[in-house]
């Protein structure tokens, strides 16, 4: 007996050995059995998935002997006939070769014609894409009325190009890609049952180079069975398929991160010499970064990756010498050159280029973080002392104070009173339990979402009952980014934890008078004259403004309030 290569001799012969097409195996099996058989179908997908395999599979049930029926026993002549393809009653058609109309009309006349030996006579039109358009234009009323007899099912790759007259007559069904896992596990089946000695780790790297193919990775399988004969072993399927060692792929990351470019330049060269393709390298390369961006962000890599735990314990490793941003730039880089190599004349030096690019690659905040940091400088620059109340009560005494005749000698400033010194005790004891509490706050902020801790550093309590908590931020830029509703989340639980109860989070700007910017204050005035502190690059600076009019003036006060509002004009603050 002939050679038989594995895509054929293991094709499906029932639904229950079609792989990881669950959605649309269940369908057709409740058709069949309800005998709700539609008379035309369309199945996409890419190349490999199962298309035309369901298609023969739907045929030998509906002509079985013992049919219809979802279980075709494959073994009377009806189901013998088409898995042998000389079946009369089913005919596959291949719509690239058949395009015209010429070829649709010869199908439109064989249609009428009663089955010879089935029930059915079901046409299976392969790429059926590739038709032209009259000769869609020529199918659609056949396809719209069909006689009872006759099954039309149609398969593409590119369900795009079938127009839509033709695809709104159909039942339509997308065949998923297959999954890694179920790839594997058939090869490791069909290697047994071959009598094939082979690792898993092996089989795992022929599955994922053939990207969700069945038929690829079972033609990959053939290719590795043909260079090693009946034991395969891990440098025999790197060295048949052209992919690069996973060492190797790893040193290379390694001096990508170390910034060692003559290094990461010897490797690809001696990846070169040993006859590796630029374009499987650069392909396995963003494979390997995407593991480990993966490793490195998501908590439970591991059952996403399918990866062995030692190579997520290397990621793990490895990921701890680069930041995500610059992980991110160096994946982008790989990316671009991937498309670049397959239109360069000289792709050798475009990926060299790409190399250099990589490993000078330098370390990015994100904007968040920078923006903190401004905010930061900024409050360094200017810092407040004064506390506002007291100033209060100062400004009121100096604006209701009468003006007698003009002295231009400087006064010292008034003595603190008891009673401004009892509200500057009671609000500092104050200010110091709210501190207090906001720190146990921004710890526990910390152990939820370090980043978010950040912006708190700007910010601080305003107002706490039973009901609600209200915090205020010195910027708009701080006070918008924490308003969100997953960093307002992470605050409630937060102050839950610290306060044992539930409390609405309230975020606002803190009052004018409380933000940096505010660096003129009024803070003590005398008969003859009014003191300004001014606070500039953290030096404070005490200015005597004259506010006594002539006395040749009518309106004293009221001129003196023209003086204040024009000094609050010069230096740009506000009275308190």
């Amino acid at each position: 007996m002939s050679y038989i290569v594995s895509a054929r001799k293991w094709r499906p012969q029932t639904f229950d050995e079609v792989i990881g097409q669950r959605h649309v195996i269940q369908t057709l099996r409740n058709a069949i059995k309800s005998n709700r058989v539609a008379h035309a179908y369309l199945f996409s997908g890419m190349r490999g998935v199962g298309k035309t395999t369901t298609a023969r599979i739907i045929a030998k049930g509906l002509n079985c002997e013992r049919g219809p029926t979802p279980d075709p026993c494959n073994e009377c002549e009806s189901c013998k006939g088409i898995m042998g393809g000389y079946s009369v009653d089913v005919m596959e058609i291949d719509g690239a070769s058949n395009t015209g109309v010429d070829d649709v009309r010869e199908l439109r006349e064989s249609v009428r014609y009663a089955p010879s030996r089935g029930r059915y006579k079901v046409y299976i039109i392969d790429e059926v894409h590739m038709l032209s358009k009259n000769a869609f234009n020529a199918l659609l009323k056949t396809l719209e009325e069909p006689p009872k007899h006759v099954v039309f099912i149609f398969a593409t790759t590119e369900p795009n190009r079938i127009p839509d007259t033709i695809s709104s007559r159909c039942q339509c069904f997308d065949l998923k890609y297959i999954s890694l896992h179920n790839i594997v596990e058939h090869l490791l089946s069909i290697t047994k049952k071959e009598g094939i000695i082979i690792d898993r780790d092996s089989v795992e790297l022929i599955a994922r180079s053939a990207e969700g193919s069945m038929r690829d990775a079972q033609s990959l399988l053939d290719q590795v069975i043909s260079y090693s004969d009946k034991e395969i072993k891990m440098r025999d399927v790197t060295e048949i398929l052209g992919l690069v060692d996973r060492d190797i792929l790893r040193l290379f990351i390694d001096k990508i991160m170390d910034k060692d470019s003559s290094w990461a330049l010897e490797i690809f060269h001696d990846l070169l010499i040993y006859g590796n393709d630029i374009k499987v390298f650069c392909k396995e390369i963003l494979e390997y970064l995407k593991n480990l961006t993966m490793v490195k962000v998501v908590n439970k890599a591991s059952s996403i990756l399918k990866l062995a735990p030692e190579d997520i314990e290397y990621l793990k490793r490895q990921g701890e010498k680069i930041g995500y941003e610059e992980l991110q730039q160096i994946f982008n880089i790989v990316y671009k050159v991937g498309k670049e190599i397959r239109q360069s004349s000289n792709p050798i030096t475009v990926f060299e280029m790409a190399i250099i690019r990589m490993t000078q690659v330098k370390p990015v905040k994100a904007v968040d973080a920078i923006l903190y940091e401004l905010n930061q400088i900024e409050r360094k620059i200017s810092k407040p002392h004064m506390n506002h109340e007291a100033i209060a009560i100062r400004d009121r005494k100096i604006l209701h104070s009468q003006p007698e005749e003009r002295d231009n000698t400087p006064k010292a400033p008034l003595p603190i009173t008891k009673e401004e010194r009892r509200i500057n005790d009671t609000n500092d004891a104050k200010r110091g339990e709210s501190m207090d509490l906001w720190k146990r706050i921004k710890e526990e902020v910390k152990g939820r979402k370090g980043f978010l801790v950040l912006c708190l550093e700007n910010g601080e309590i305003v107002n706490l009952d039973e009901k609600k908590i209200e915090i205020g931020f010195r910027d708009s830029i701080t006070r918008d980014t924490v308003n969100k509703k997953d960093n307002l989340d992470i605050i409630a639980d937060s102050v839950k934890a610290v306060l044992g109860g539930e409390r609405k989070i309230v975020i606002n700007l803190l009052p004018s008078n409380k933000r940096d910017k505010d660096n003129i204050k009024i803070v003590e005035g005398e008969k003859r004259g009014t003191f300004i502190k001014k606070v500039d690059q953290g030096h404070q600076i005490d200015t005597m403004i004259d506010t006594m009019p002539s006395q040749k003036k009518a309106d004293k006060r009221a001129d003196k309030r023209e003086i204040v509002q024009d000094t609050l004009k010069i230096f740009g603050g506000s009275i308190v």
